[in-house]
């Protein structure tokens, strides 16, 4: 499992390439840092794939990224399996500044 996701994370790397401007990390980082779970709130989808959270909110409402709704409110959350396979098939478009 680990190798699998060290090889995800690699290729998650090079699809982003290198960018002097990283995306903002929220201040306080949500407790996501070891991504023991599967189902990601906002802001910790957008730490887990590194975009701010405002390049997350246009990814929602393009309808770039996957996500689901949950509740009468209407919460999103994030598949974190489904988030790997959206940047794994993303390919040339997720490149730092492409979004």
């Amino acid at each position: 499992m680990i190798k699998k996701f060290r090889a995800a994370l690699r290729q998650i790397r090079i699809l982003l390439g290198s960018s002097s401007k990283a995306p903002r990390i929220p201040r306080k980082a949500p407790a996501v840092i070891g991504f023991d779970h599967r189902w990601l709130t906002r802001s910790e989808a957008a730490c887990y794939i590194r975009v701010s959270s405002r390049t997350m909110t246009n990814l929602i409402s393009q309808g770039e990224v996957p996500f689901h709704r949950v509740g009468s409110a209407g919460r999103l959350l994030f598949d974190r399996l489904e988030l790997d396979g959206w940047l794994l098939s993303s390919g040339p478009h997720l490149r730092a500044g492409a979004i």
